[in-house]
């Protein structure tokens, strides 16, 4: 006996997802440490980035990383759906990140001077998934569809000099290819923080 596909689920899971997606949040508005002063354009390569940068900006004179403390700047329905744990936990997991991924390259440091970078990180939306829906969907159509994310604003500072040399903004969001990362609540929000951490990498060696 044929087995039969159960089509009206199928489309009202497909559909809920739809939803979901359509209903997300924007972006928030800029809004963190020293981006209230610069005017940010959107990067050539990742639509999704605002950069700025002073003329002649030279990454490579930078051999260290002096991270001032995470501060959080998210709007009240944003913050209603996390707890204390969760954002006590996501400011740890920007630190751990960093100085896994930056060490031993660019070693976070806890004095400021010559060659030291100062990090100012606002992390501005926290997006959740939903894990039991992405449970469903995988079961249904074999990919999870609720996508979580984060967004942070990132300022910039010459230790030595106390000016600001850049300033940036980022929004990522997860794909159904970061597979087990839809199975937890903030799993694409972690996998997001990792992304950008490794970009800075790539920046402070590239000096693009």
């Amino acid at each position: 006996m044929k087995r039969k596909t159960n089509l009206p689920i199928l489309a009202l899971v497909l559909t809920a997802a739809v939803l979901i997606q359509a209903c997300a949040p924007s972006p928030a508005p800029l809004s963190g440490h020293g981006s209230r002063q610069v005017v940010l354009k959107p990067d050539l390569h990742d639509k999704s980035l605002l950069w700025w940068e002073i003329p002649g900006f030279n990454w490579h004179r930078y051999h260290s990383i002096f991270l001032s403390p995470v501060t959080l700047e998210l709007s009240e329905k944003n913050r209603a759906s996390l707890t204390h744990e969760d954002l006590d936990g996501l400011k740890k997991e920007v630190r751990n990140t960093l100085i896994k991924t930056l060490s031993p390259e660019y070693p976070l440091v806890t004095e400021k001077g010559p060659g030291v970078l100062e990090l100012q990180i606002t992390i501005t939306k926290v997006e959740t998934a939903n894990p039991a829906l992405n449970l469903l969907t995988t079961l249904a159509v074999f990919v999870p569809v609720d996508m979580g994310g984060a967004s942070v604003e990132v300022a910039f500072f010459d230790t030595l000099t106390g000016k600001q040399v850049a300033a940036m903004a980022d929004t990522k969001t997860g794909t159904p290819f970061q597979f087990s990362s839809g199975f937890t609540r903030l799993g694409h929000a972690r996998a997001a923080l990792g992304k950008w951490a490794q970009e800075l990498k790539t920046a402070l060696a590239d000096n693009p």
